[in-house]
């Protein structure tokens, strides 16, 4: 399915809460779900998405 830019711009930009922001910015945590990760981790183990 191909979007087209009206398609786009007529949706809002996702929000981020403060807590997602906290989780963002931090290392040991995932930023996909704010699951605690190890730096070792080459995946969550909560929701599974590859850590880079």
């Amino acid at each position: 399915m191909r979007s087209t830019l009206a398609d786009i711009q007529e949706h809002e930009p996702p929000t981020v809460s403060k807590e997602q922001q906290a989780w963002i910015s931090d290392a040991a945590r995932c930023d996909a779900c704010g699951h605690a990760i190890e730096p070792r981790d080459k995946i969550c183990p909560d929701c599974g998405i590859r850590l880079g």
